[in-house]
């Protein structure tokens, strides 16, 4: 339940964007967004994880009219046959301010 009120205290976004997820183990994932946050994202896939799976994230958005690539480690904290939501453990370092803008930019379009 806890977890639940984590979630809301975040507002999320919607948009739907290619994402590249890879399991511990490998294994590629492809989706799409559905909607993400300061905290993560949901994503669709035909593929999901299990709950508490570790995976490698690397998403590609438009910051202004200019490419800004995220990479990152998340953990699944919700899964269902059609997708998973995904909490970022371990954003690269080189990611963190671009990631930000990119929630700032999404928050501001978003009425």
């Amino acid at each position: 339940m806890s977890e639940e009120l984590d979630r809301r205290e975040y507002t999320r976004f919607a948009t739907s964007l290619s994402i590249e997820v890879t399991s511990a183990d490998g294994q590629p994932i492809e989706g799409r967004t559905v909607d993400f946050s300061t905290l993560g994202f949901r994503f669709d896939t035909a593929n999901p994880l299990p709950v508490n799976a570790i995976c490698r994230i690397r998403m590609i958005f438009d910051k202004g009219g200019e490419e800004a690539p995220i990479e990152a480690e998340g953990v699944v904290v919700h899964s269902e046959p059609s997708g998973m939501g995904v909490r970022l453990t371990g954003l690269a370092e080189e990611c963190q301010e671009d990631y930000q803008d990119v929630v700032a930019l999404h928050s501001t379009a978003t009425p």
